[in-house]
């Protein structure tokens, strides 16, 4: 049985290197991102990452 995550918390900010104001973050609980997977695709700007869970219940993002 997988252990439950707590919630992120989306304190810090969010500019990116080019000085523009923060934007507002999403929060997501990973068992509602991955349901009974141990990865799920994201993809972004035209490039596919895989996020994933390890052994030791910890997230990676590869490309």
């Amino acid at each position: 049985m997988k252990k439950e995550n707590p919630p992120l918390t989306g304190q810090g900010s969010n500019s990116g290197s080019d000085g523009a104001a923060a934007q507002e973050k999403r929060e997501f609980r990973s068992q509602d991102i991955f349901g009974d997977a141990n990865a799920v695709t994201i993809t972004h700007d035209g490039a596919t990452y895989i996020l994933r869970i390890t052994k030791q219940n910890k997230l990676i993002l590869t490309k």
